[in-house]
């Protein structure tokens, strides 16, 4: 421990004891004279204390013998030689003003005083808050700092700089409490709480705030930026916006999507083809909004490069399949397109939209072949590919899968359908059937051992026992018939929907169950 020193001036044998010591709770302090030890020891050497409430207490008396009251006793050292005491593990109820009284043998009795101040560390801060997600302008955030430690004063940061009060922060509670009103995106922090005192200091940990809002400030530029571009050339589109957490981003080309997602669209060695209207959709699923840029339009001119006669144009493009007839979810079907031509590009489409590499999906012999994984009931097409090069280029006739369902029989098996909503206080559900109250409540609704009766369109109300406002899912379940064979699926969708003052998410999810029966023909 560390032992504190206040040399107190003591000319020829004691004179008025006086000065203020701070002290560190568990240390040891030593209160300590300049006097020259006396020929003659004291007579009589006193310590006492008047504590914090007022209460006077002897602490050691010191003649022939000493006695010590029992709270210090292990706690003290007196040297009696020089009237100076040492007293270890200090505590907080040690705090007081502290006088000595010393006798010398032949002379008067003479007195000196010293107050003594214990704090304690500052440790364990933490900051405390009511939440740390909200929409914006819908409220004020408070914020809590608490800690151990004597005396402690406060000072707020918002990332590196101080906080201070203004017309929508207050600072209340001796410093302890932050109030931000209509909080905005810009008081996401990190807020820290830092707590000092006459020894130490701490600071809490970050708290960040996740605060909603946009999408808005929506804006879509090109690079380069022109309206006509050579084939050949690379094209960047960059979507920016403001949102709040950052939105999915969506892009389309004449009003059709495209299959990229991301903030930039990059149109490497653009041909004539991808000439038109592009454009980009944000969508935040915190705010449930979203939002479209305005177009961009350009123009892919073809190159002007004289050809050598060798060079072909395109022709006689014909796809390729693997297999016409598939049964669902047995295996996959590989498609091939072939032409004549020289430099071709390929570019293949199932119904109107463009096909894209990704989960499901492979393409590879520079885009000539096309894979379709476990296929399934809407993986039927119609496909075509359209392929090109840089002066001619010409599609495929359309080509379609025959999928067939595999056997079996849904009745008697068991579907499972859930409906949650986050609310306060806790939603009560009810179950409709076709628009029909089934005796069912609760989130849950078990359909055991199922019979064709039970088919048709599912929904789910949650009711606000507080406020008694109540909102319903639109139809969200259903047994459809495929053209080839009876196939029954439980569908889930998902509603937001407003009840009483809390937002509520209903969401009905069905165990997608299939009961597959072929057709008699």
């Amino acid at each position: 421990n560390m032992t504190r020193l206040l040399l107190l001036p003591l000319p020829l044998l004691l004179a008025a004891l006086s000065g203020h010591l701070v002290a560190i709770a568990g240390e040891t302090v030593t209160f300590a004279t300049t006097v020259t030890p006396p020929a003659t020891p004291f007579l009589v050497v006193t310590w006492s204390v008047t504590d914090v409430h007022g209460t006077l207490k002897n602490i050691i008396t010191s003649t022939s013998v000493n006695e010590t009251m029992q709270e210090y006793r292990d706690r003290i050292t007196l040297f009696r030689h020089t009237g100076s005491l040492e007293l270890r593990n200090v505590s907080l109820r040690d705090a007081g003003d502290f006088t000595v009284t010393v006798i010398p043998a032949g002379g008067a009795q003479q007195r000196g005083n010293c107050k003594l101040d214990v704090h304690a560390p500052v440790s364990r801060v933490e900051v405390k808050t009511n939440a740390t997600e909200m929409f914006e302008f819908s409220g004020p955030v408070h914020l809590s700092c608490s800690s151990t430690g004597t005396s402690p004063s406060f000072r707020w940061l918002n990332g590196s700089s101080e906080v201070t009060e203004s017309e929508r922060v207050q600072i209340t509670g001796g410093g302890s409490k932050l109030t931000v009103l209509n909080v905005t995106r810009y008081d996401l922090g990190p807020f820290r709480c830092h707590v000092f005192n006459l020894i130490s200091n701490g600071t809490s940990g970050p708290v960040v705030l996740s605060v909603h809002f946009g999408p808005e400030n929506m804006n879509l530029t090109s690079s380069p930026s022109q309206e006509n571009y050579d084939e050949g050339s690379d094209v960047s589109l960059i979507c920016s916006v403001a949102s709040g957490p950052p939105p999915q981003l969506r892009w389309f080309r004449n009003g059709d999507l495209l299959s990229h997602a991301g903030s930039e669209l990059k149109l490497l060695n653009i041909h004539f083809h991808q000439s038109g209207n592009y454009s980009c959709q944000a969508f935040n699923d915190k705010t449930m909004r979203n939002v479209t840029s305005d177009l961009i339009e350009f123009t892919v001119s073809k190159a002007a490069v004289l050809y050598r006669r060798s060079t072909a144009e395109i022709s006689n493009v014909v796809i390729a399949a693997s297999s016409t007839d598939v049964e669902e979810l047995s295996g996959s079907v590989r498609l091939s397109c072939s032409s004549a031509g020289s430099f071709p590009t390929f570019v293949w489409r199932n119904g109107s939209a463009e096909l894209a590499a990704g989960d499901g999906v492979h393409i590879d012999g520079k885009g000539a072949v096309v894979t379709i994984l476990n296929v399934s009931r809407y993986d039927e097409g119609p496909y075509t590919c359209h392929v090109f090069n840089n002066f001619s280029n010409a599609t495929s006739r359309p080509l379609k899968l025959s999928i067939s369902c595999e056997s079996g029989n849904v009745f008697g098996s068991n579907i499972s359908l859930s409906c949650s909503a986050a609310c306060r206080p806790s939603a009560r559900f009810e179950w409709f059937l076709n628009g029909e109250s089934l005796s069912r409540t609760g989130p849950n609704l078990n359909l055991v051992n199922v019979l064709e009766n039970q088919s048709g369109n599912y929904s789910c109300r949650a009711v606000n026992i507080k406020t008694a406002k109540s909102q319903m899912t639109k139809p969200s379940v259903f047994f459809p018939a495929l053209p080839e064979c009876d196939c029954w699926a439980a569908i889930g969708v998902a509603a937001a929907i407003a009840v009483g003052c809390c937002i509520l998410s209903v969401i009905l999810i069905g165990l997608i169950v299939y009961g597959l029966r072929r057709r008699k023909r």
